[in-house]
């Protein structure tokens, strides 16, 4: 693949246990640059929905010590499938489900959840916040699923993962502006507090207190510090069971993130 193109990546969606993951890395990095961190990203839900990030720091920490020193963690709040939880134990995801999907049309092959993330934070700014800050300090690359960054909802009513696929939101016009056909493949979300009326591109783009705004800023902020990228991270003890802190050094930079799920 690099030798067609040099600056092309092959990224891996293997959730397995963090002492697998070099088998799909290679010893050497020389099988995939990168993979998603669903050890990490699950325990990070339960952390959510407990304010315990006891799982969480130990979920960083066995990523960290499993992966070459020229690949990457892809750190990742919300893709296109359901939120898999199936490595958590049945009490952990259990208190997942009552938290973020009370509903059983929520849920999906008795391991998942079938939201988006503004929905299941309440549409609750400050917590929306807390999750993309954290999201941004984790050790890797981050990814965001497209609308998240506007704060998109799901259409509970389309069958199992078609629920959060629904079309990007640019607009107010018909089909929030994906399409002019008549009839988009997926119906766009209509109505309602997430509906492309309220929730679109256009009106958050002229907002400069708007989420996508405020993400903008964060991605901004999140490229100038490359001691998150490459630097030698480190899950620091903490007395606060509900806080997490991560250290980084680079060359001769260093910074510490902080993170309080007490609230």
């Amino acid at each position: 693949l690099q030798w067609r193109a040099r600056d092309a990546i092959l990224l891996a969606e293997a959730n397995v246990p963090p002492d697998e993951s070099m088998h799909y890395f290679g010893d050497e990095g020389d099988r995939l640059q990168m993979m998603l961190n669903f050890p990490v990203n699950q325990r990070l839900y339960y952390a959510f929905a407990t304010g315990d990030p006891a799982p969480l720091r130990r979920a960083i920490r066995e990523t960290l010590d499993h992966i070459p020193r020229d690949a990457q963690w892809v750190q990742f709040l919300r893709s296109h499938d359901e939120l898999d939880l199936g490595r958590l134990t049945d009490a952990q995801r259990k208190r997942v489900f009552e938290v973020f999907a009370p509903e059983p049309h929520m849920q999906l092959y008795d391991r998942g959840i079938r939201r988006r993330l503004a929905p299941m934070l309440g549409n609750d700014r400050r917590r929306l916040e807390l999750a993309y800050s954290l999201l941004f300090s984790l050790p890797g690359t981050p990814m965001i699923q497209y609308g998240d960054e506007i704060g998109m909802g799901e259409d509970l009513s389309l069958n199992e993962r078609e629920a959060t696929r629904t079309p990007m939101q640019w607009t107010d016009q018909p089909h929030g502006g994906f399409t002019s056909a008549k009839k988009a493949v997926l119906p766009v979300v209509d109505g309602g507090i997430f509906g492309y009326q309220k929730v679109n591109v256009n009106a958050q783009r002229r907002d400069p207190e708007s989420f996508m705004n405020w993400v903008t800023r964060l991605i901004r902020v999140r490229k100038e510090c490359m001691e998150i990228a490459w630097g030698e991270c480190e899950v620091l003890d903490c007395d606060a069971p509900a806080v997490l802190v991560l250290a980084y050094r680079f060359r001769k930079a260093a910074m510490v993130s902080l993170h309080n799920f007490s609230d």
